[in-house]
This record gives C-alpha cells, sequence and structure tokens, in this order.
C-alpha cells in the first residue's frame, strides 16, 4: 500500500471515533434525566400504596395466578412424590423490597413485581421422580415475570426452564427460584434411594399444602394478623374419612384428611402412626406390615387439631403348631385341638402336647395292644406290687406309658396298671405308622398256587374286620399285630430300610391259629384234586421234594404267635418291587433259592435286624427266640 491510501485510511478512522463518542455522550445525558425527575416527582405512590392492592387470599392467589408451562406435567409422576411430614415450609411468599410502580419510560408504564409465591407439589422425591415448582406473581398485571430456576447441585437434583425437578442421586439440594427485579426463593429438595422392590408401585400426586414461609419481608407473617392487606387465614379444624378400618398384611389404603375451613392458608398435614411394626403412614398412604393395632395420626401443620384412625391387621387364623407359655398346642381354624392325636403326638384334655413316649417313631402313648394270654394288671412295675385286675385272653387294652423293665403301663377298661411287655401284641401303625400296610387277609385274601385260585380263601376276608381310620396316626390303614419285643426289631428294618431308599410294605402279620387251619384245610383240597397244583408244590425246578406243609404249617405257625410278618420293599415313592412271584404263591416259584435281587434286598434288611428267613417263601421273616409262646386265635378288633 502507497503512502496516500495509509493517510486516507487514518483519516476514516478518526472521524468514526469522533462520531461514536458524540453519540456515547448524548445517551448517557438522556439516562440521567429520568433518574432526576423520578426522585423529584412527589406524584410516585408509595409501598404501602402498592401493598394495598394486593390480594388478602392468599390461596385464590396460588389458584388463579400460576406461572408455569402447560407442558410440564404438573402431578404426573406420581410413582416420585413422598409423604409430606417435612417441617421447613413449601409455599414461600417473597415480596419486592425494591418495587415501584408506575414508572415511566419512554411514555410507558412498568408495573413492578410486588411478591411471589412459591410452591412445590412434593420436597422429597426418588431418584429419577420428578416434582414441580409452581411460581404465583403479583400483581397478575406486572410488566415483567421472567423467572429463572437453578439447582445448587445438578448431580442430585436438576430443574428445566419450566420448573420441573428430577431426582438424579441421593442427597438436598437447594432450587433457587429469581424472578427478575423481584428477588430469590429458595426451596430445598431431597432425593432418596429407591426402596428394593418398589417399581411399579405408585404414590399419589397430592400436592403438599401450601405453607406461609418465616419470611418477614414486607410484614408478611405466618400469623392470623393482617398486614398490607396480606392475610393469614387459620386452620380450626381437620378430620380424616375413616374414623377405624381393618386391613389385611401386605395390602393398602389411603386416608384422606379434610381442614377446616377449606381456605385456610396452611393446609400442611404431617402423619405418624403409634407402631410402625404393624402399620407405616405416607401421605395418607396406610401400608399394613404387621398383626395387631396402630393409631394413624393426622396433625396439623401448626400441630393444633388433630384427627384419628385405629387400624386393625389381623392375625391369619390359627392352624398348626403354637407354643403357649411353654406348651404346645395344635390349632385348627383358630380352634385348639383336645383329646386326640396330631402328627403322632398326643393332645390331653387341655390340648397340651405331651412328650413323646417310648423309642417308636410315634409315641407309645395310646397305642393299641391285645393280651396273648391272661395278664395280671399290676399297681406298678413289680411282681411284688398288689394286683388291680386281669386282662383276659385277647383282651384290647390301650398303653400309657413306657416299658420298665420287663412291665409296660397299659389301661384296661378303668383300670391303669402294668402287665408284662412280651405277652401282648401291639399294632403296628399306631409306633411305626410310616410303614405301609397291606394286610390283604383283612379285605380280599391273595393266596393262590401253580396260579389257582384257592376256593373259599383266594378273595375272601379271613380276619373279619378291614381298613379304618386311625385316629392316632390321622390315617387310614389296617390292624397289623405284633408281639412287643419283636415290633422294635421290625422299627429296626425299617429304619435300615429307608437308609437305603426302600420302604417296608406288611401284607401279613399275627394270623389267628383258626384262620390258619382254614387256609391250610382249603389249600390241601386243591393240592388234591389238581395235579398240576400238586406237581408245582412237590418238587421245584431241580427235583427237590418240598410238600404243603412248606407253605402252610399243618400245626401252628409262628405267624399264630405273632412273631412272624409277612412283606416286601417298595422304591421311596411306596411302589412294590417285584420279586421271583408275587406275595402268598403257594409252591416252589417262591423258594428262597430263587431269590432275585429285589428278594435278596429283602433279606439283607431283615436278616440285619434280626430276623431268620423260611426256605419256602422269599416273603416270610419270623424271630424265633420267642417261638416258645403259645399260639391264639383272638379276633383283632
Amino acid at each position: 500500500m502507497d503512502n496516500g491510501n495509509k493517510r486516507l485510511i487514518a483519516v476514516i478512522l478518526f472521524i468514526v471515533f469522533i462520531s461514536v463518542s458524540v453519540i456515547f455522550a448524548m445517551n448517557m445525558d438522556s439516562k440521567e434525566e429520568p433518574k432526576k425527575n423520578l426522585e423529584d416527582d412527589s406524584n410516585i405512590s408509595s409501598n404501602s400504596n402498592i401493598d394495598s392492592n394486593i390480594d388478602s387470599n392468599i390461596d385464590d392467589d396460588i389458584d388463579s395466578s400460576i406461572v408455569i408451562d402447560p407442558n410440564s406435567d404438573i402431578g404426573s409422576d406420581d410413582e416420585a412424590q413422598l409423604e409430606v411430614g417435612d417441617s421447613r415450609p413449601v409455599q414461600v411468599v417473597t415480596s419486592n423490597t425494591n418495587k415501584n410502580s408506575n414508572i415511566t419510560s419512554n411514555g410507558k408504564n412498568i408495573i413492578p413485581v410486588s411478591y411471589f409465591i412459591t410452591q412445590i407439589y412434593a420436597n422429597k422425591i426418588y431418584v429419577g421422580g420428578t416434582t414441580n415448582i409452581l411460581v404465583s406473581i403479583k400483581p397478575e398485571n406486572a410488566t415483567i415475570k421472567k423467572i429463572t430456576y437453578t439447582s445448587s447441585n445438578p448431580g442430585i437434583a436438576t430443574v428445566a426452564s419450566n420448573g420441573k425437578i428430577t431426582g438424579i442421586s441421593p442427597g438436598t439440594c437447594e432450587i433457587k427460584v429469581s424472578v427478575e427485579g423481584a428477588g430469590v426463593s429458595t426451596v430445598t429438595v431431597q432425593v432418596l434411594a429407591r426402596p428394593i422392590g418398589s417399581s411399579g408401585s405408585t404414590i399419589p400426586s397430592t400436592p403438599i399444602p401450601p405453607s406461609i414461609s418465616n419470611s418477614t419481608s414486607n410484614n408478611v407473617t405466618p400469623s392470623n394478623k393482617t398486614s398490607n392487606n396480606l392475610s393469614f387465614i387459620k386452620v380450626t379444624g381437620v378430620k380424616l374419612n375413616k374414623s377405624s378400618l381393618s386391613l389385611q398384611k401386605g395390602h393398602s389404603t389411603v386416608l384422606t384428611a379434610t381442614i377446616t375451613p377449606s381456605n385456610a392458608s396452611n393446609k400442611g398435614i404431617f402423619w405418624t402412626t403409634s407402631n410402625s411394626a404393624v402399620a407405616s403412614v405416607q401421605s395418607g398412604i396406610v401400608y399394613a406390615k404387621g398383626y395387631g393395632t396402630a393409631t394413624i395420626t393426622a396433625t396439623t401443620a401448626d400441630g393444633n387439631k388433630k384427627a384419628t384412625c385405629i387400624v386393625t391387621v389381623p392375625a391369619p387364623a390359627k392352624n398348626g403348631w403354637y407354643t403357649e407359655n411353654g406348651n404346645k398346642y395344635y390349632y385348627r381354624n383358630n380352634q385348639k385341638l383336645k383329646n386326640q392325636y396330631i402328627e403322632y403326638i398326643y393332645l390331653d384334655s387341655n390340648g397340651v402336647a405331651q412328650n413323646k413316649i417310648g423309642t417308636f417313631d410315634a409315641t407309645l402313648y395310646g397305642a393299641r395292644a391285645w393280651a396273648n394270654q391272661a395278664l395280671n394288671i399290676m399297681s406298678s412295675a413289680s411282681d411284688s406290687s398288689k394286683k388291680l385286675g386281669i386282662v383276659p385272653l385277647g383282651g384290647k387294652m390301650t398303653i400309657v406309658g413306657d416299658e420298665s423293665g420287663k412291665f409296660i403301663k397299659i389301661q384296661y377298661g378303668n383300670i391303669v396298671g402294668y402287665v408284662y411287655n412280651n405277652c401282648i401284641y401291639i399294632n403296628l401303625p399306631d409306633i411305626v405308622p410310616d410303614a405301609i400296610y397291606e394286610i390283604t387277609n383283612a379285605n380280599a385274601s391273595i393266596f393262590k398256587s401253580a396260579d389257582e385260585v384257592i376256593p373259599g380263601i383266594t378273595g375272601t376276608n379271613l380276619y373279619g374286620y378291614s381298613k379304618a381310620y386311625n385316629e392316632k396316626i390321622g390315617k387310614t390303614t389296617y390292624y397289623a399285630p405284633l408281639l412287643y419285643p419283636v415290633a422294635k426289631e421290625f422299627q429296626n428294618a425299617y429304619h435300615t430300610a429307608r437308609s437305603r431308599g426302600f420302604n417296608l410294605k406288611v401284607y401279613d402279620s399275627y394270623r389267628p391259629y383258626d384262620v390258619t387251619k382254614t387256609i391250610s384245610t382249603a389249600f390241601k383240597k386243591l393240592y388234591n384234586q389238581d395235579p398240576y397244583v400238586k406237581s408245582l408244590v412237590n418238587k421245584d425246578k431241580n427235583g427237590q421234594v418240598w410238600g404243603t406243609s412248606w407253605f402252610l404249617a399243618e400245626k401252628a405257625s409262628n405267624h399264630n404267635k405273632g412273631i412272624a410278618l409277612d412283606l416286601t420293599i417298595t422304591d421311596s415313592s411306596g411302589k412294590e418291587l417285584s420279586a421271583q412271584t408275587p406275595m402268598h404263591t403257594l409252591d416252589t416259584r417262591a423258594l428262597r433259592k430263587y431269590n432275585n435281587d429285589v428278594a435278596n434286598k429283602l433279606s439283607d434288611i431283615m436278616t440285619s435286624s434280626g430276623f431268620e428267613t423260611l426256605a419256602s417263601e422269599w416273603w416270610h421273616y419270623e424271630e424265633k427266640s420267642y417261638s416258645s409262646i403259645g399260639y391264639t386265635s383272638i379276633a383283632i378288633r
């Protein structure tokens, strides 16, 4: 660039600088003049004149002049809002202490904000939940209504330009509300972690009732006085929609509190419970947590008025075992059971569960027994004690105590005393109740030979009694008598079977001698009439000779003495396992030497408990130590 051009540019810049300076000076003069006129103008109204135009009903102001984005979804996030219960005010009246009215600028009047009211719908929210701030500006025709929201900690809660607050993480932060030219109001918000399991539950979006702040600016105080025509209407009462209610555990309901008068300034309610273990309360939502009663109290924000509701959470009907004052009882639909057996335990006339007597699976107390001979009833467990009476052969008695040496305590009729324990047949289901009992001779006998029915025997009830409900063990089953000391060995065998994954299924135990004779007579008749039966009974497949007496005793059987059992094994679910023949097959196919795996497992179980086998029947086991005991023919009833 040449020197001439440089000089031209310098002249232009100088002219521009001079022009800007002149304009700036003129503007400064014009701004100073209105200020001077404002100070000297005697027609400007005082603050008191401005305040006189303020509505006296704060509630009406809130309802009629809320300034908020219409798309802000006020109260729509029901899930996030929590109970009222915070002692800090949730509505704040903020006065403009620097306001002037009728200010004129460029020929236009500027109407300043006299005061504004800040209200928050809920000041406790869950993480992810929302609440809203509402701002009401007075007077409504104020010229400038610019509102700005800021959060003191956006990491805890954020606030949008429309006043919508969102919980980000647990903690407490302040939300500042600035109204241009009128000041700042602060609201504290607490963000809580969402309780485990609360997903999907909702908390009603009841706006927190208004509360006047403690700010004394512009003489606005939480009292019943009127200052500058801004009145505070006192609460005179509160009433709940229910005075009592019954609620099932785990259920909830809503209580509604009505404040009087309806236009009271402070409608805040504090909810409390007398027993949080029974019922909790949150924003009027009552939740039943445990059994009992609790008093829910609604208290007005000034603490002067209260209303209560008695909440009852009834316990469920009693069913099952309960311990009361150190005793065990059993209830069925709230009724205490008495004089019966539950789960093999006896409940006496007062319903008290008695201690288990004896070492059997079920208590000896109440077990049935029959005398295998005439028995003296002694006053104590001693031969030298007083004789109280006699139990006749076949007499039915009840065991009421444990064994003591060779004696056991029984009751016969009205007599309670002691008898010899090796002279009684005890009912196996009463003391080993979880074995399986299928006494076919008391229903339909399954005796056969060479697959042929035995006329008059097969399919016949030979014992004269049938399956019936056994109150002692709570099952429908058969009688299965066995000599008392042999019953102890049977229980050992039962436990061995269970430990190996099996169960024992009993087909026969005590068999009256007369029944044995009846079966034997019919069996021999078939044997003599049917050559095939005779051949299969006489010789096994290896040519060894046997005969009818191997399958049915011609004289007395150990069954007739109550020391023998016919039984097999089942799986753990009770399904019978198959031996080499069906039960009570009276021919040489049932010989023990032909045992299959099932019959051998049965043999291992029974012989390990002290029983002996019979060579001709895989199912028959007996305790020969008591074979000297006499045989009997008694009716089991």
